[in-house]
């Protein structure tokens, strides 16, 4: 039997515990550190980081698509959802406004599937 192997940067980005010598995930770690030095261009920069295996591991239409939703000049849909909530205070507006983006998703996919 063969396993497919997958991206995820948890497995990417472990470092070598000093005291124990055993791998141990540093993510967050990574992340606090490298948004000091990079700011918001951090998720790319990981992104960057694990180009070189996407085509090997099947996940290029992946990356490709978390760089879209990183470029998206609204923010991320937690960016968007915190701004709804914050200009209106109130968490229905915020599960009308998902509402919304589902069923605009839906209507965005319809043609390509019927």
């Amino acid at each position: 039997m063969t396993s497919r192997f997958t991206l995820g940067i948890e497995e990417e980005l472990q470092m070598v515990d000093p005291r124990t010598g055993q791998l141990c995930p540093r993510i967050l770690t990574i992340m606090e550190k490298g948004e000091a030095i990079f700011g918001e261009r951090i998720k790319a920069e990981m992104l960057d980081f694990v180009d070189d295996v996407v085509d090997d591991l099947g996940s290029r239409c992946e990356i490709n698509y978390l760089r879209t939703l990183l470029e998206d000049p609204r923010g991320t849909g937690a960016d968007r959802q915190i701004a709804v909530y914050q200009q209106s205070g109130s968490v229905d507006a915020v599960v009308r406004y998902l509402m919304q983006q589902a069923l605009q998703d839906v209507e965005d996919i319809s043609p390509r599937i019927g």
